[in-house]
């Protein structure tokens, strides 16, 4: 007689039910995490852009005090001439020896930035930043610093006063919004 053997081996797998309800909790999982990955980029962004851009005019600033000569911060598209017209290009720093307001071939590039990530977009009055020998800057300026989503609470702001302070904007009131200089919230709308 022939018997039939049966198997007790145990099957390894998922049944249907159970893969659907991981991939259901997968997918609940990832919509509350990807959100928040988007707004964690989008303020690390903001905050490098904000912060390369206050380097370059604190170097400056440093620079024309310690050599005595007047220190120019401008965008530019090609590392030589200024385009003060688009704050998103990369920003130079020059010595301008010929105190003309541009930067000749003898006058070397002290420091530069990247320019202004394609999310962002920074503008500001449209002339050069200089500081002179005495650290003191040539107006007051005041460059501005938005997400392209232009979620107000990613809106960021460096205010240069006459005497060449340069000083960044500050969520004084804890609401999530930055306030400029005289404590009203920044918009980017």
């Amino acid at each position: 007689m022939d018997r039939i053997r049966t198997s007790t081996a145990r099957q390894n797998g998922l049944t249907l039910v159970e893969l659907m309800v991981v991939v259901a909790i997968s997918a609940i999982l990832l919509g509350l995490v990807v959100p928040n990955v988007q707004v964690i980029t989008s303020r690390n962004q903001v905050t490098s852009d904000i912060n390369a851009t206050s380097a370059a005019l604190r170097f400056a600033r440093f620079t024309a005090v310690d050599q005595l000569k007047e220190v120019i911060v401008c965008p530019s598209a090609d590392f030589s001439a200024c385009d003060t017209s688009d704050w998103d290009l990369p920003k130079i720093v020059f010595i301008d020896r010929n105190e003309n307001g541009n930067r000749e071939a003898n006058e070397a590039l002290l420091y530069t930035t990247e320019e202004i990530s394609v999310a962002n977009n920074m503008t500001a009055p449209n002339r050069l930043i200089v500081f002179s020998p005495t650290g003191t800057a040539n107006q007051s300026s005041t460059l501005n610093l938005c997400a392209n989503s232009n979620d107000n609470k990613l809106a960021r702001q460096i205010d240069i006063n006459p005497n060449g302070r340069v000083k960044l904007s500050r969520d004084e009131n804890g609401d999530g919004i930055h306030e400029n200089k005289d404590g009203d919230a920044l918009s980017c709308s």
